[in-house]
C-alpha cells in the first residue's frame, strides 16, 4: 500500500484494487468494507499505522473496530445463561 497525501486523518491510498480514500473519524473507507463488516481492511490499517505510529498500532487498533465486535461486547452477550429447549416429543 503506497500513501499519497495525508490530511487531518484522512489518507488516499493506492493499493493493487485502485486508489481510495481513508477516513479515519469517519470511520469510512471508499470500498466498502470497513463499514459493512466493522473491522478495518488492509487498506484501513496502513492508513491507521500511518496516523498512530507502527509502536503504538497494536494498542490502538481497537479504537477503529466496531464496538460489537470487541471481547467485551462478546462477554456481554453470553454472560448469561442459556436454557435448553424442551423436547419438540413432549
Amino acid at each position: 500500500m503506497t500513501i499519497i497525501s495525508a490530511r487531518e486523518q484522512e489518507y488516499e491510498i493506492i493499493g493493487p484494487d485502485g486508489t481510495f480514500a481513508v477516513k479515519l473519524r469517519q470511520h469510512n473507507y471508499g470500498c466498502g468494507s470497513w463499514q459493512i463488516s466493522g473491522i478495518p481492511c488492509p487498506h484501513a490499517m496502513a492508513a491507521i499505522s500511518q496516523n498512530c505510529g507502527r509502536e503504538a498500532l497494536r494498542d490502538m487498533v481497537h479504537m477503529y473496530v466496531h464496538q460489537s465486535l470487541t471481547k467485551s461486547a462478546y462477554m456481554q452477550t453470553y454472560r448469561g445463561m442459556i436454557h435448553p429447549l424442551p423436547d419438540q416429543k413432549i
